[in-house]
């Protein structure tokens, strides 16, 4: 009975524990541990820029499908990126782009989401900015993020004649205890404008390990004792790329 509740415990901490997987990347050194989320301030009333974003719509009443484009506020020059969706009003509205929308996911491995919103008028300082650089929904859209480990510090950038903000960090997701994990950088900007705020994530996918690879892949009976116990894959990490995309072409409208 013993024997049984110490293997009980011992496999339920098991869960909580991050195993690192074969040449899993190393975190810039002036970046925060995974997971401690020091760097986003909050002022006295607590809020973020997305929570007051969502709250634009009820649960009842969910984000509409922005069907007319021209009322999108922005232009942008993305090489190699398709327009995905656009939703909301001319108040509130984010704008989903990617790169090839018939590749899946880790094969194109960019993804970039422009949310707008009417703009608040208050004192930028470094809490206020802070709280407005915090990268909501990354990697699969709508949903929330994961494990991130973020830079010490934010930049202040030039956005054609506008002054923006910029964050960098790593994410990193876990599913299926750990035998599935992605990791890849992401930059967020905040840049406030007379009429509106916005907010770009720009993300990358830069490393992939799949432990368990047989499940999912198509079956070769003569090749299927020779897949590996293992499956990692690296990319190249462009995120400098889409930074430069983001500050040399967006403009609002």
């Amino acid at each position: 009975m013993f024997i049984f509740l110490f293997l009980l415990i011992s496999n339920g901490a098991q869960r909580h524990i991050w195993r690192v997987p074969p040449g899993y990347p190393e975190k810039p050194s002036s970046y925060y541990d995974w997971g401690d989320y020091s760097f986003y301030q909050y002022g006295d009333d607590d809020t973020r820029w997305y929570t007051i974003w969502w709250k634009s719509h009820s649960p009842t009443c969910p984000v509409p499908r922005l069907k007319d484009t021209t009322l999108i506020p922005f232009k942008i020059h993305l090489r190699g990126f398709k327009h995905l969706s656009s939703y909301g009003d001319s108040s509130f509205g984010k704008v989903d782009y990617d790169v090839d929308t018939s590749l899946s996911w880790d094969e194109k491995n960019r993804w970039l989401t422009i949310y707008w919103s009417i703009h608040e008028n208050i004192i930028l300082d470094t809490p206020k900015i802070t709280q407005n650089l915090w990268p909501v929904e990354l990697i699969f859209l709508d949903d929330p993020i994961g494990s991130i480990a973020v830079d010490s510090h934010f930049d202040v950038v030039n956005i054609g004649k506008i002054k923006g903000y910029c964050h960098r960090g790593r994410w990193r997701l876990s599913q299926d205890f750990q035998r599935w994990q992605p990791t890849g950088s992401f930059t967020m900007y905040y840049i406030p404008t007379e009429k509106f705020d916005f907010h770009i994530i720009c993300q990358q996918l830069t490393y992939l390990y799949d432990g368990n690879p047989w499940e999912g892949y198509v079956y070769l009976p003569e090749g299927y004792d020779t897949l590996p116990k293992f499956f990692v894959k690296t990319y190249p990490d462009r995120i400098r790329r889409l930074e430069r995309a983001v500050e040399e072409s967006f403009r609002p409208k």
